[in-house]
């Protein structure tokens, strides 16, 4: 990645052509170089020069508020996939936002909003690997909340429709 990192610089200092595709490609990269070598306030830096050039913006918004959540800021990391999902409705990374939505809500301790972020996920991704991962989360808030029959119908749906999933197999 170091090395990566150097010439994606170098070709970013260089580069006149500073709208391109090829362009906001080297930053991504740049951030992810930055993100791979821990240095996160570099790696956002060059995620959010990527967001604004609008070429795979939804890959750099995605990184950028998945930092946000590393430095635990929940609600940043909200808020930007929120408007990642908006922006990008047909992004491939929808289900991972909204996967990683409701792990935020979590996080921050509102099971209501996290059980309504992982339907949202079901109903808008049916064919997601994630899904089955938002049923099992769902199922283990109802657990936690003394929901049995609820959490039981989740944890049957897991084992019946995803029967070959890690999820239906802990």
């Amino acid at each position: 990645y170091n090395e990566s990192l150097n010439w994606f610089l170098k070709y970013v200092g260089e580069n006149q052509n500073n709208t391109s595709s090829t362009y906001a490609d080297a930053l991504n990269r740049i951030g992810d170089a930055y993100f791979s070598s821990r240095n996160f306030g570099k790696a956002d830096e060059y995620y959010k020069k990527a967001v604004n050039l609008n070429y795979n913006g939804d890959y750099a918004m995605f990184q950028s508020a998945y930092l946000a959540g590393l430095n635990k800021n929940y609600s940043q990391k909200i808020g930007k996939l929120e408007e990642m999902i908006t922006k990008y409705p047909s992004s491939e990374y929808g289900d991972d936002a909204m996967y990683e939505i409701g792990r935020s809500y979590l996080m921050l301790e509102n099971n209501a909003k996290a059980i309504e972020t992982y339907n949202r996920l079901i109903e808008r991704y049916p064919n997601s690997i994630l899904v089955p991962k938002a049923e099992l989360e769902t199922g283990m808030i109802h657990y936690n909340q003394k929901q049995y029959e609820q959490a039981g119908r989740s944890y049957k749906k897991v084992i019946a429709e995803y029967p070959g999933s890690d999820e239906a197999n802990t």
